[in-house]
């Protein structure tokens, strides 16, 4: 983001992407997430991808302001007669009979009849001259066109020099990217390391690969296959036998020559040892590459190579088993899949247990207290926070006991404990300093923050807000930033500045969107909601609530929706409901996962109400709504706003 804004303050930008299909979704974020943080800047992003992205994203950019889709369709045959007589304008003469065999067989692809065109070059139908071309009517009886552009592409591969083919097939197994050392060191149990140089260059003039100006590697020159199709049609013309051994060669290469850049080809290397049938490797580098996508925020990623690793690891290795699963419980955790989340914790906390790895045994514990934490089961959530801090006790984990103190410090909070939370916070900031866990330094500084705004020290929590926020900044993490930005909004709201209060809480809602971290996705919305409510902005409110109502349920997380039903009863009041308003307060004053914040935040509604209503018909108005489900009271209210909206 850095290095794009300093290019931004220098010049406008264009961004050219080709075959975003292949795109993981962590650079799918990262395209949105520049378009949200810099809006106004002079930035261009053209994309080009196939249908497929949308089958997996099908809702990737829309709803921003500078998004627009243009689908391409296929040519039409006047637009195909165009192009075949740009391709051959050298041509002394172009038979009709020639153009018109290009035309139908591509069907209006403009990639078929640019292979098709270079296999009658290579087929001497068309011969090339230096200034001229000449058209050899009497071959055209002869040719033979292939059907479809796979076959085209066939065709070439089939009619190359067996150096040339032997250089394009292992090139293929590295990818669509590849490099010339790699390819040159690849060889079979009957083959030799052959020179690649010359027989790439023969590649570049046939047009089937290019060589790119700058190189990833500075030991090696860089090239990619001009379509991803011709680099799939070749991988399939390599015998199996020797796909494997290749693969586990690419793989070693990438592994010695990525130094401190390996982390961006972690997954990459997983991939070419499960292709290698190596499953303990790929799930191996699988469990690296998830650590990291989790460090910087990317959810989904993480939770997507943890399952993945799972998968592959072979029976027996079960310490790993246990690592991997209870890894995979903390990014379902913070996706806000709570159940899947508390299962695979479970899981992993018996596998553990068998195994005797304490320290995993207490990553496990702590994560499942926040799945309860976040539940609103408090008392659960600080059994699995205290038996966490004894096993790290114990075994000498510090990182599970910072992990158990920053818990304790969150549930505390909640309660409303104040000092008891501040000395569990700095407890955890204290060993997360210790271990050099910055990311762990970050959710312990959070805390202090956090109870420095129930406190109403609004200069000290700005403090520590605006120190987490560089960090988190400094080392990457996305979710940490969303909790920052998130918690100087709130400091800014309660100073009344709603201006600033919005645009942190708007960054928040990016931010998360693009990690999927659900929990603060949901608090940011609902916090925007409170900014309409101080500004009298009530039907902005009611759907900013209605939103996090809706988000915080399908997480589970009851004291979240608590707090809003505990907001919703103050625009109630203001709307003249006093019933409807007592009822809600029924409901928050009365469930057992009601924390402090939401028992703060129903005083102005519960205060009104007082003064509106004589004692004995408010009592009953809030002993009727504590008979009421908390689901079935959101389920009424979430059906109300979609039929308004209707």
């Amino acid at each position: 983001m850095q290095y794009v804004r300093g290019m931004l303050a220098r010049q406008p930008l264009l961004m050219l992407l080709e075959d975003l299909q292949w795109a993981d979704d962590s650079s799918l974020d990262l395209v949105a997430h520049l378009v949200s943080e810099i809006p106004n800047a002079a930035l261009l992003i053209v994309g080009a991808a196939r249908p497929a992205l949308f089958e997996r994203r099908p809702n990737w950019g829309e709803g921003q302001e500078a998004y627009s889709l243009l689908e391409l369709k296929a040519l039409s045959k006047r637009a195909t007669r165009s192009l075949v007589e740009e391709i051959l304008q050298k041509a002394a003469e172009l038979p009709e009979a020639l153009r018109e065999l290009i035309v139908e067989a591509a069907e209006g692809n403009p990639y078929y009849v640019e292979e098709l065109i270079k296999m009658l070059i290579e087929d001497g139908v068309i011969e090339r001259g230096e200034s001229q071309w000449q058209v050899r009517v009497e071959r055209l009886a002869e040719v033979r066109v292939p059907p479809t552009l796979t076959a085209v592409l066939q065709a070439r591969l089939d009619a190359l020099p067996q150096g040339e083919k032997a250089v394009l097939q292992r090139a293929s197994v590295v990818g669509r990217q590849f490099w010339d050392s790699v390819v040159g060191e690849l060889a079979g149990d009957a083959e030799e390391v052959i020179e690649v140089g010359p027989l790439l260059g023969a590649l570049r003039e046939r047009e089937l690969v290019f060589q790119r100006e700058q190189s990833a590697f500075a030991d090696a020159r860089e090239y990619t296959f001009k379509h991803n199709i011709l680099r799939d049609v070749t991988y399939e013309t390599v015998l199996r036998k020797l796909r494997r051994r290749y693969h586990a060669q690419v793989a070693g290469w990438l592994e010695a020559h990525a130094g401190e850049r390996l982390g961006e080809y972690l997954r990459v290397i997983a991939r070419h040892y499960e292709l290698a049938a190596e499953a303990l490797k790929a799930a191996q580098y699988l469990q690296r590459a998830g650590d990291e996508a989790y460090k910087v925020g990317s959810l989904g990623d993480a939770r997507d190579c943890f399952h993945h690793a799972l998968e592959l690891l072979p029976a027996g290795y079960e310490a790993q088993r246990a690592t991997l699963l209870v890894r995979m419980g903390e990014a379902l955790d913070r996706l806000g899949e709570l159940s899947a989340a508390e299962e695979r914790l479970e899981q992993g906390l018996s596998l553990a247990e068998r195994v005797a790895d304490r320290a995993v045994e207490a990553a496990a514990l702590a994560a499942l207290g926040h799945v309860a934490y976040m539940r609103g089961s408090c008392d659960v959530g600080e059994r699995h926070a205290r038996t966490c801090l004894e096993l790290g006790r114990e075994c000498g984990d510090m990182r599970g006991q910072a992990q158990a103190a920053v818990l304790l410090s969150m549930i505390l909070i909640r309660r409303g404990e104040g000092d008891q939370a501040e000395r569990w916070a700095e407890e955890g900031l204290s060993l997360y300093d210790r271990i050099g866990d910055r990311q762990g330094v970050g959710t312990a500084l959070n805390c202090l923050g956090m109870m420095s705004l129930v406190r109403w020290d609004l200069d000290r929590a700005a403090q520590y807000c605006h120190e987490n926020l560089a960090l988190c900044e400094e080392i990457g993490d996305r979710v940490g930033t969303s909790r920052a930005l998130n918690d100087l909004g709130e400091v800014a709201r309660k100073q009344g500045d709603y201006g600033q209060a919005r645009a942190c809480y708007e960054r928040t809602l990016a931010i998360s969107s693009e990690t999927g971290n659900a929990e603060m996705h949901a608090i940011a919305v609902i916090n925007l909601g409170m900014v309409y409510l101080a500004q009298v902005e009530d039907g902005e409110a009611w759907r900013c609530l209605c939103q996090g109502l809706r988000e915080s349920i399908a997480m589970q997380a009851k004291p979240l929706a608590l707090y809003v039903l505990a907001v919703m009863a103050q625009l109630c009041v203001r709307a003249g409901e006093p019933q409807r308003a007592g009822e809600l307060l029924g409901v928050v004053l009365h469930h057992p996962s009601t924390d402090s914040e939401a028992l703060e935040e129903a005083q102005p509604a519960l205060e009104a109400l007082r003064e509106a209503m004589p004692p004995e018909e408010l009592e009953a108005v809030l002993a009727r709504g504590a008979e009421l489900d908390l689901e079935q009271v959101v389920g009424e209210i979430l059906a109300g706003n979609e039929t308004s909206d209707a």
